[in-house]
Order: structure tokens, then C-alpha cells, then sequence
């Protein structure tokens, strides 16, 4: 569950705070996991910006049009998990013990917003990071994007969520034997390794690319309407779910976009 991304640089050299201050602060409401208890989520959300994610966010200036969380006319936004499927020796193998995909990106597509040139995921060895999505990447035949519909709310308790691990969250390694299925199943399994709660960001000790995407899943969609959802998500133990795992239970509640739609206002469907 490990993939190459863009080159990331030493934050300090960067100069985002106040374009990202504007961006995140436009539509976020209070939860319970407030920002500003580590010190300021967005010195950590900085420190995961590439040179090329510093331009972006300059030339989208610092007044671009956001959508408020209780805007009745909002446009639709998406939760986007970006499901990698393997290339090379080493994805291979690990793709013959969790099957494919091997790895998962979360992608929070809100129309208007810069939000969505950039991804969030866990790669083996580092913290949890934010990372430029390029137009070369998200047009990247290697990757299927699942769009989940989400609302507003939705969409910015899951910005939040995932800006709050930035930098803060260490890979989790010791985990990956539930992953490969040694530990077994079921209720064995989850008593033995009981899951992370989660609702605090800040608390959780460490993640996986696809237990990052279920913990935010569980701790910032409220399926309201989506019963079903609730009832796929409740019951995951997010220490023990691989990529592949989580692309065949979240098919039914999503569908398909291209890559290449993902970085504009719109998605367009497969």
C-alpha cells in the first residue's frame, strides 16, 4: 500500500498560511475536534505542500468562490477514493495478499474550491500527508476514482478530519498482519485488536491508507437517507480493512468518475 508522489519540500519555505487560512476557514463549522488544539492545523497542512501545490494555491487567488456549508443551492460535492492498482514487482506482491487495488488516496471534491487539487492518504514510512493532485497523476490510468455524494457538512467535517492528521499521524505498520488476514476474522479479530475510536484526529495513533479512509468515513458522514451505508461502515474495523476490501464495499455507494474531471468544478461519470 505504497505508491511514489510529488516531491515535497521544506515548509518553511513556503508562504501558504494565509490562502490556506481563507480557504479552510471560509465554510468550516466548530466539531468537536477543533483545529487549533494541536497548535494550528494549518502550519500541518503546510508541511505535506509540494512547490507546484504553493503555485496553485497563489493562482487561485485569495478569494476564491467557496460554497458555505448552508448554502441551499450548493453543488454537490464527493468524497473521491482514488484506488491504486498495481504496477511492478513490488505492488505485485503485495497486491498477492490483499488482493488488488493496493493502495487508496481520499480526494474531497468540492465545487470552487482548491480543494481539489490535492489529495490526502498514508504512505508506508511516512506521516499522513496532503499532496499536489497533477494533472498527469489524476489522469493516471493506474488509478479508479469512486465519488461518494456527500453533503456540505459532510464535506468539510472530512476536510477538517483529514487536515488534522496531516503530519500528525505516523504510518501503521503493526497493523498490516490483520490486513494480510493472520489474525483471523470477525469477532476474534475485533475483540483481540478492538478498532480505533477516531473521533479525535489528534488521538489516533496511527494509520494505513484505507483505515484513514474509514476512520474519516465514520467520524464525518452523518448517512442521513443512506441507511445502507451506516450499515456497511459500522461494523468495519479500520485496522483490518485493505484497499481491496474497501473498494468492493464502497462500489455500491458511489460510481466511477475520470481522473481527468477531478481537478475541475464538475466530475464526469465513467
Amino acid at each position: 500500500m505504497n505508491e511514489s508522489k510529488s516531491e515535497n519540500v521544506d515548509p518553511q519555505s513556503l508562504t501558504l498560511l494565509p490562502v490556506v487560512k481563507n480557504v479552510f476557514e471560509a465554510s468550516r463549522p466548530r466539531h468537536a475536534f477543533h483545529m487549533e488544539r494541536s497548535g494550528g492545523y494549518l502550519h500541518a497542512g503546510c508541511q505535506g505542500l509540494s512547490r507546484n501545490a504553493a503555485r496553485e494555491w497563489r493562482a487561485a487567488g485569495d478569494d476564491a468562490e467557496l460554497v458555505h456549508p448552508d448554502d441551499p443551492h450548493a453543488v454537490q460535492s464527493h468524497l473521491v477514493l482514488r484506488f491504486l492498482w498495481p504496477q511492478g514487482v513490488y505492488e505485485s506482491l503485495v497486491s498477492a495478499f490483499v488482493k488488488s487495488p493496493v493502495h487508496v488516496d481520499i480526494h474531497l471534491h468540492k465545487p470552487r474550491s482548491k480543494s481539489n487539487l490535492f489529495t490526502y492518504t498514508a504512505f508506508a514510512g511516512e506521516n499522513f500527508s496532503i499532496n499536489m493532485l497533477t494533472q498527469e497523476l489524476a489522469s493516471s490510468d493506474r488509478y479508479e476514482n469512486l465519488a461518494i455524494p456527500v453533503s456540505e457538512r459532510e464535506i468539510t467535517a472530512l476536510q477538517e478530519y483529514c487536515m488534522a492528521m496531516v503530519d500528525n499521524v505516523p504510518y501503521n505498520y503493526r497493523d498490516l498482519a490483520l490486513v494480510a488476514g493472520f489474525a483471523g476474522s470477525g469477532d476474534f479479530r475485533d475483540v483481540m485488536f478492538p478498532d480505533f475510536k477516531g473521533d479525535n484526529p489528534y488521538c489516533t495513533p496511527r494509520v494505513f491508507c484505507s483505515q484513514a479512509c474509514v476512520l474519516a468515513m465514520k467520524n464525518c458522514l452523518d448517512c442521513q437517507g443512506r441507511e445502507s451505508l451506516r450499515g456497511v461502515l459500522d461494523p468495519m474495523n479500520s485496522r483490518a480493512v485493505a484497499p481491496s476490501e474497501l473498494y468492493c464495499a464502497m462500489q455500491p455507494h458511489g460510481f466511477l468518475v475520470t481522473g481527468e474531471s477531478l481537478r475541475s468544478d464538475a466530475l464526469v461519470k465513467c
